[in-house]
């Protein structure tokens, strides 16, 4: 396996490697449909990133993003799986949501979703008039959670019932904030 990591654009070749990631990163009440990913693509490219091992070209893991402007604020309808971008978007906005990041099995424990994380902010911060990053985790993803903190994001707080983790109840979600 490469050290070497590139960042890049998604492309519509890469839904596949992208469900594939998803069906292997979240249970089935927690995952994106193909349709919400190309949509996420055609209206905000830019917040649409893959990481690709550099030698192989292998999809390793991606982020998706979109700007939301200062009006919509984060509750379960705005942040529900599957929403569609095409309504909350607008370049002008104040807001960055960080609606999905997952990095393959294969590939965890490498830096890679931080690696995800920290290059969307940056690249955004230098490229739109936003204020502040948010996303929402499951409360029980510590793992998720503690990468989100060591990128900067304070908890700010808890939406219930967002979380489909099994087929019995849904779990909350913690909002976290990061401020630009």
């Amino acid at each position: 396996m490469s050290q070497g990591w590139m960042i890049r654009l998604a492309q519509p070749d890469d839904l596949t490697a992208v469900e594939e990631i998803e069906a292997d990163s979240f249970v089935k009440g927690v995952r994106e449909s193909r349709a919400t990913f190309a949509e996420r693509m055609a209206v905000f490219p830019e917040g649409f990133l893959l990481a690709v091992e550099a030698d192989t070209h292998q999809l390793a893991g991606y982020i998706t993003t979109e700007i939301w402007p200062e009006h919509i604020k984060p509750t379960q309808e705005s942040l529900r799986t599957d929403h569609s971008i095409a309504k909350l978007h607008d370049s002008n906005g104040t807001t960055l949501y960080i609606s999905s990041i997952a990095i393959s099995p294969n590939f965890r424990g490498l830096g890679l979703g931080e690696k995800l994380l920290r290059w969307i902010i940056e690249n955004t911060r230098n490229n739109y008039s936003l204020e502040r990053a948010i996303l929402v985790v499951c409360e029980d993803w510590e793992n998720a959670r503690r990468l989100y903190k060591r990128c900067g994001f304070k908890e700010v707080g808890k939406l219930e019932k967002v979380y489909a983790v099994d087929e019995r109840e849904l779990k909350p979600g913690i909002l976290m904030e990061f401020v630009f």
